[in-house]
């Protein structure tokens, strides 16, 4: 008698449990800034990634990532600059070995001193808050072979801000 009590209980406990959830978490985050955002063409967030073609003979082929930026205030010139030396490395071996990159935005080329993007230029008529199309082209500043194969990485970082009302 008392063994049947317990299998009751223990039947009823096995057939409770299988009534759990399961739960997941999503952490979500965004990156505001709440007068400029440079995205691509259809206001989608640019990839966190983009990878490079080598052609053997002729080096890395120059990528293109087309971006449309977005602002508060379309009447004020940006002034674009890199925040770091970008290069890929391929660290497998003893000697690392490093091939600089070229950034070019709107055809200007970047660098740590800021270039000024003229609003006129940059910004749609009759479109407010919305640029033109502009391509971002990152390219092997002197192109060339490259002497080893493997994964090169690197990093290209941008920083974007609404220019400084003159005097």
């Amino acid at each position: 008698m008392m063994v049947t009590k317990i299998a009751a209980g223990l039947a009823a406990c096995l057939m409770s449990c299988s009534a759990f959830a399961v739960t997941k978490n999503i952490t979500v985050t965004a990156n505001v800034d709440t007068a400029l955002e440079m995205s691509q063409p259809d206001g989608s967030a640019l990839p966190d990634s983009l990878e490079m073609v080598y052609r053997p003979g002729q080096g890395l082929v120059r990528l293109e990532q087309m971006t449309k930026i977005f602002t508060n205030d379309d009447t004020k010139n940006l002034e674009i600059r890199l925040v770091n030396a970008p290069e890929l490395i391929e660290n497998s071996g003893a000697i690392p070995i490093k091939v600089p990159l070229t950034v070019k935005y709107m055809d200007k080329p970047l660098s740590s001193t800021p270039t000024t993007l003229d609003a006129s230029e940059v910004y749609a008529a009759g479109v407010t808050g919305e640029s033109v199309q502009i391509p971002l082209h990152i390219e092997q500043t002197r192109s060339a072979e490259l002497v080893k194969s493997g994964v090169y990485r690197g990093l290209v970082t941008l920083a974007l801000v609404h220019a400084a009302a003159g005097p």
